[in-house]
């Protein structure tokens, strides 16, 4: 809306605002933000190739950018074990095992409390879930610690640290 377009109420109101309604001393202009403008963020300045490549190429390039950066870093020695070994170290036991063959024995055990964790997981939220959603003294039972636990970060909620090497 350019500046010297009088201000309207709405957009159902086509009626200009009169001095008396907007007040002595407007300092805010009134800005149409229903209609898409052309310099809004929906609106990419990208080519259609170019958009392309920025939705599909770079989501997929993140992953290998941090992995190089966390090679490079490890590589440097800034890297402490706790945080993580190096790329190189994760390959190198990751082909140890798999020569052994104590990779694909571990798999199905692995796998079996993956599963039982999420139908575990799945039977009790269900089960929560709806005794939350459908009674109000679920509610009021679980929604205030559940969300409590929300404010909480997933990091803060993991076990600290522990080097075994050093008990």
């Amino acid at each position: 809306m350019a500046p010297s377009q009088p201000l309207t109420r709405n957009d159902l109101s086509a009626a200009p605002i009169s001095k008396a309604e907007a007040g002595p001393a407007v300092a805010l202009a009134l800005v149409d933000l229903s209609r898409e403008h052309p310099a809004s963020p929906t609106h990419s300045r990208l080519t259609p190739g170019l958009r392309f490549l920025s939705r599909a190429l770079l989501p997929a390039g993140m992953p290998r950018v941090r992995l190089a950066r966390w090679r490079a870093v490890a590589k440097a020695g800034r890297c402490a074990f706790f945080n993580g070994p190096a790329t190189t170290g994760i390959t190198a036991a990751y082909a140890e095992l798999l020569r052994t063959g104590e990779l694909q024995s571990a798999i199905p055990a692995s796998l079996a409390r993956a599963l039982a964790g999420l139908a575990l997981g799945a039977v009790f939220g269900l089960v929560l879930g709806l005794f939350a959603g459908l009674w109000r003294v679920g509610e009021e039972l679980f929604d205030a610690p559940l969300q409590m636990l929300r404010t909480i970060p997933l990091i803060a909620r993991r076990p600290p640290h522990t080097d075994r090497a050093h008990p």
